[in-house]
C-alpha cells in the first residue's frame, strides 16, 4: 500500500516534509492520469501516489503527543503473513509540498518503516467482502513525534509494532 503521511517545518532548524504515499478514490479533476489504477481487491479505480501532510509549514509540532494519521491496508487471505509489510516514508523540500508524488530534487524516498505481520494479532484483520471475495483490512495508525529527533511509528491499538528514528545533529 501507498497512503502518505508528512509534516513540514520552517527555519530553524530546517525540517523537511516526511511523507508515505497512498492512493485515494480516483477524481479525475484532482489527480494525474499516470496515477489512475484499479485496485487489485475492491477493483474500485483509484488513484496511487497520494500525499497526505502531518504538518503545515510554521505550524508547532507538539513534542508530548505524536501526530497520528489513520491508514488502512488490505490483503488477500493469508498475503503478507512469513514477511515484512513496509510503508516508504518521503520527505520534500519543496516550498508546497506536492499533493502527489513523483520523486525529484526536492521530494525523494527517506526510508521505508517496515512492521512484522506475524507479530499483529489476528483480530485486527477484519475480514471484508468485494465482488464476492472475502478480503481482510487492517486499519492502523501512522504515528510521528519530534523531540531532537524524529521518529515514526506504525500502531494498531496505541500499540506500537514498527517504528524508525532518525536522530538530527
Amino acid at each position: 500500500m501507498t497512503c502518505a503521511a508528512s509534516h513540514q517545518f520552517g527555519d530553524p532548524p530546517h525540517w523537511p516534509s516526511d511523507a508515505a504515499g497512498c492512493s485515494v478514490p480516483w477524481d479525475p479533476l484532482l489527480h494525474s492520469p499516470k496515477n489512475k489504477f484499479v485496485d487489485r481487491i475492491t477493483k474500485e479505480l483509484r488513484a496511487k501516489n497520494q500525499m497526505l501532510w502531518y504538518v503545515e509549514r510554521g505550524q508547532d509540532m507538539p513534542s508530548d503527543e505524536p501526530i497520528l494519521l489513520s491508514l488502512t491496508d488490505d490483503f488477500w487471505p493469508g498475503e503478507g503473513f512469513g514477511s515484512e509489510h513496509g510503508v516508504k516514508i518521503v520527505v520534500s523540500d519543496a516550498e508546497e509540498p506536492p499533493q502527489e508524488y513523483e520523486p525529484t530534487n526536492e521530494t525523494r524516498a527517506l526510508c521505508t518503516l517496515n512492521t512484522d505481520l506475524d507479530k499483529i494479532f489476528r483480530k485486527y484483520f477484519q475480514r471484508q467482502v468485494a465482488h464476492g471475495q472475502s478480503y481482510y483490512s487492517l486499519h492502523w495508525k501512522s504515528g510521528m513525534t519530534l523531540d531532537g529527533r524524529l521518529t515514526l511509528d506504525r500502531r494498531i491499538d496505541d500499540k506500537v509494532y514498527g517504528s524508525i528514528e532518525a536522530v538530527y545533529t
